[in-house]
């Protein structure tokens, strides 16, 4: 029995051990195949590109044999007086002028030496109604300084094939046109430049237009000279001293003193009554400063008399006497124009429990 039964055993483990052997080798495949696959596309993504790029330039170069002989053509038809249909020459017959944009057009310093070194402009090709208007053709750009004559005012000059301002051409938010990048290598005189271009195009078309520029100098603008009315100023005289004969006489800041308070010999009114602290002090000891700091003198109230009204403006009547009911009897009704007068006199001092009385001690009726 237990020999006939060894032989299934060593076969289950050895199953066991293939399956196991076989489980983990079998990652490692996946993963082998895997990478395989993307290197395959890889390759054949690259084949691609390559192939692309091979009939872009291909295009180019016909598209740039294409301009070539449209150019010929045109330059043909231009000499022999021959017009042309509409449709084939539409870009060229809108074209009414060209400009150089302001917002876009002036001096930067990119050395960082004093004054513009470089100048930037924007030409654009535009139509009747000042609309763009992409057009190709050979550009000249010329710089003038006005505060010169003769052949030494032009300080810079450029010029710029078909092909070479094709180039130029950039397509922006706020200006399109051809964007020049002109290096100065004459500094103008005093800033004030005049810019001139012209477009001349394929069928010998010429467009002109100018722009005055104010570029930074190195050099700073001379000081103003001053009128002839001007007086020098004199600086040998000084303001005379405060402690010279002819000067000011200077007085010392007194500090302020205090008032010495007593209270006063009756203890049960509680009231407090400042003494007048008066000093006597020599007027020359007080406006010297010698001597100790003077109190300040605190003057005693005085009552003012009341203003009589002079301006004829109506015054109040006096209010009538009061009459104090008797004792144990119930205060009167107020009448009209006794309320009015309390009311007056209510509004003008303010009852607290501190001046209660009798009467104005509130009950309940």
């Amino acid at each position: 029995m237990s020999g006939a039964t060894r032989p299934p055993r060593a076969l289950r483990g050895a199953l066991v051990c293939l399956l196991a052997a076989s489980g983990c080798a079998l990652p490692g495949c996946l993963a082998r195949r895997n990478i395989e696959l993307l290197e395959a596309n890889l390759r054949q993504q690259q084949d691609l590109t390559r192939d692309v790029e091979r009939q872009l330039m291909l295009a180019q170069r016909d598209l740039d044999a294409a301009r070539r002989e449209t150019d010929q053509l045109r330059n043909r038809l231009a000499q022999t007086g021959l017009e042309a249909a509409a449709e084939h020459t539409e870009p060229l017959a809108r074209v009414t002028g060209i400009l150089f944009h302001t917002m876009m057009t002036g001096g930067r310093d990119t050395d960082g030496l004093p004054g513009d070194d470089v100048l930037t402009a924007v030409l654009a090709p535009h139509d009747a109604d000042g609309d763009l208007v992409k057009l190709a053709g050979s550009l000249e750009i010329e710089l003038l300084d006005l505060a010169r004559s003769g052949e030494s005012q032009r300080i810079g000059a450029w010029k710029y094939s078909a092909k070479e301002a094709r180039e130029l051409w950039h397509s922006g938010f706020i200006a399109s046109g051809y964007q020049l990048n002109l290096p100065l290598e004459q500094a103008p005189t005093n800033g004030a430049v005049l810019l001139h271009g012209r477009l001349t195009t394929s069928d010998g078309r010429q467009f002109d237009t100018s722009l005055p520029v104010n570029l930074q100098t190195g050099t700073a603008p001379a000081g103003l000279a001053p009128p002839r009315s001007a007086r020098p100023l004199e600086t040998s005289r000084r303001a005379p001293r405060s402690d010279s004969p002819g000067g000011p006489r200077a007085f010392p800041v007194q500090q302020a003193g205090y008032a010495v308070l007593e209270e006063d010999g009756d203890a049960a009114s509680g009231v407090i009554t400042a003494s007048a602290a008066v000093m006597e002090i020599d007027d020359e000891e007080f406006l010297t400063g010698s001597g100790e700091t003077p109190l300040r003198p605190v003057p005693m109230p005085i009552d003012l008399e009341p203003v009589p009204n002079t301006d004829g403006a109506p015054t109040s009547p006096p209010a009538p006497p009061r009459s104090e009911p008797a004792s144990g009897q119930p205060r009167p009704f107020p009448v009209e124009g006794a309320q009015s007068s309390r009311r007056a006199a209510a509004s003008k001092v303010l009852l607290t429990s501190d001046n209660w009385t009798d009467e104005s001690i509130p009950y309940l009726r």
